[in-house]
């Protein structure tokens, strides 16, 4: 019996972010390579996958300099979608120092009490994956990936490294059953193109990766002091 009740409770949350790359000269495009999909496997949990800030460190081609710009506009990435976490048109150029960063929101839904963050305690844990088959490890080596949770614990790695940053057992986040409707889950991705000598060395060069949220079902209360 507990076994069959722990197998309708499960709820997987998966959001796969693609992202190809290509180096042409000191350059890296975003080409109409980028997608993105989500999958969310039916179940008793039900969460949605907002982001809800990006802050952007980009080049102005007017002025050739780099400008910082912050979007505060509310995406929805709850339901399989092709739009990009990142906000970058298929043409977009990157140069070194240009900078990403999305803050994602991951709240459950309780129709029945909306005072309420969610309907039933879960946490959560990140994966990024490189495409090996398909994507250069000197340019990989070359984009820095930082994930922040909500109490400000960072991780950092570049694309090359692609690891799990918390796992089942040890999830970076848990989200308890009576939180608040106004205190929700947030993490922050960024993604940078570093200042390197060797930045030419990776021109028309391509990388690809996936960017991966699991959230499951929490039975268990998240142990204090516990590091991802």
């Amino acid at each position: 019996m507990t076994t069959k009740q722990k197998s309708v409770l499960m709820s997987v949350l998966v959001l796969v972010l693609c992202l190809a790359l290509i180096a042409g000269g000191t350059y890296a495009l975003f080409t109409d390579q980028v997608k993105l999909t989500n999958h969310l496997e039916a179940g008793q949990m039900d969460i949605t996958l907002k982001r809800i800030k990006l802050e952007t460190l980009t080049l102005d081609t007017e002025t050739g300099f780099l400008v910082e710009e912050t979007d505060d506009t509310v995406v929805d990435f709850s339901e399989g979608t092709d739009k990009n976490v990142f906000g970058l048109a298929d043409d977009a150029v990157i140069v070194p120092e240009c900078a990403y960063t999305a803050t994602m929101q991951l709240m459950g839904i309780d129709p029945d009490k909306p005072e309420r963050v969610n309907n039933v305690a879960f946490s959560y844990w990140l994966e990024i994956k490189l495409d090996s088959a398909n994507s250069s490890e000197d340019f990989a080596d070359q984009l820095k990936v930082v994930i922040t949770t909500k109490d400000g614990t960072e991780t950092e790695v570049t694309l090359k490294d692609g690891k799990f940053i918390g796992s089942k057992d040890a999830p970076i986040g848990t989200v308890e059953l009576n939180r608040p409707a106004n205190d929700p889950e947030t993490f922050k991705v960024s993604v940078t193109f570093l200042d390197l000598d060797n930045n030419n060395d990776v021109q028309s060069d391509k990388v690809s990766f996936d960017l991966i949220v699991h959230a499951v079902q929490a039975t268990k209360a998240p142990t204090t002091g516990t590091t991802p």
